[in-house]
């Protein structure tokens, strides 16, 4: 859990407003950090001093007493993240802007350098009024559009449900429920981590890729999404072309690897039109045309059939 997710369930938590997930979200938040962070007495008492201090100019006398009173173990875990606050990883709560949407249609929202979020129904967004000056990061609950604005020099990251996903330029989807995490990637290039591991895993995503994560088991699947979308205009119309420059042109559009089981299947040529069509469409086309058949090896399209017959 990164600071913008704590700052969120810290004011569900002061508000009486937490739900039963981001109780259990807590709680294994909390395990986590005493296994990665040792402090000792003297920064846990210099930390809680100055979360309190904060606290106490935010909130009511009451809701802070009762915090303090009754939840040591909020008061300790929060202690280690106000040492980092103080090494300036992260900026002010002050700057922080929550935005949850409470209607039936996706709502964007533009971030201050450019960025923007097509944020679904019932999701919720955490961001920064304005970044600073060496990165850019988010929280996300829920299903989310994110076209980043390209600044080679600060990465975008999002964190979701214990991940974290990182572009310097780029768009994709995050969805993110209490099972499931997916990153769908439309364009550019995607690096999904999971937060607070000593070994973490780390996904490489490009266009039309996705990983889904399964929240509860840490099972990884990477593989190509469900309805892969071009990225450069094709008019997918040839005569009598090699099949080898028909796939050349699916590979450039759809950034997706297309090999051919055989050599000897470059020697086919290929007439027709495959505008028309969705990415498998196209290859279901080509396949049966030319007699022969497709298949998914994660994120690759191998094709296989018979040679055509050589001319007399």
């Amino acid at each position: 859990m990164n600071l913008v997710e704590f700052r969120t369930l810290l004011r569900n938590y002061l508000n009486g407003q937490q739900s039963p997930q981001e109780d259990r979200r807590l709680d294994r938040w909390y395990e986590e950090l005493g296994a990665d962070l040792e402090l000792s007495e003297e920064e846990l008492t210099a930390a809680r001093k100055r979360m309190k201090a904060v606290i106490d100019t935010r909130t009511q006398e009451k809701k802070t007493l009762w915090l303090f009173t009754s939840t040591a173990r909020w008061v300790s875990a929060a202690a280690g993240l106000f040492i980092v606050i103080s090494l300036g990883i992260f900026w002010s709560m002050d700057d922080s802007v929550t935005y949850t949407n409470t209607s039936s249609k996706p709502v964007t929202v533009s971030l201050s350098e450019g960025t923007t979020v097509e944020v679904n129904p019932g999701a919720t967004l955490v961001y920064s009024k304005s970044f600073p000056s060496d990165r850019r990061e988010v929280s996300l609950a829920g299903q989310a559009f994110f076209k980043v604005s390209k600044d080679p020099s600060r990465p975008f990251r999002v964190y979701a449900s214990g991940t974290i996903t990182e572009v310097l330029g780029t768009s994709f989807w995050v969805r993110s429920s209490e099972e499931q995490l997916q990153v769908e990637v439309r364009t550019g290039r995607v690096q999904v981590s999971q937060q607070a591991k000593l070994q973490p895993i780390s996904v490489l995503l490009t266009p039309n890729q996705q990983v889904v994560v399964n929240l509860r088991t840490q099972r990884w699947v990477s593989g190509l999404v469900e309805q892969p979308q071009t990225t450069l205009p094709s008019s997918f119309s040839f005569s009598n072309a090699p099949v080898k420059a028909v796939i050349d042109s699916l590979e450039k559009a759809y950034h997706i690897p297309v090999l051919l089981a055989k050599t000897p299947l470059e020697r086919c040529t290929f007439s027709g039109t495959l505008a028309d069509s969705t990415f498998y469409g196209k290859l279901e086309l080509l396949c049966k045309t030319l007699k022969w058949s497709y298949r998914i090896e994660q994120k690759t399209i191998v094709i296989d059939g018979r040679p055509c017959p050589t001319s007399p």
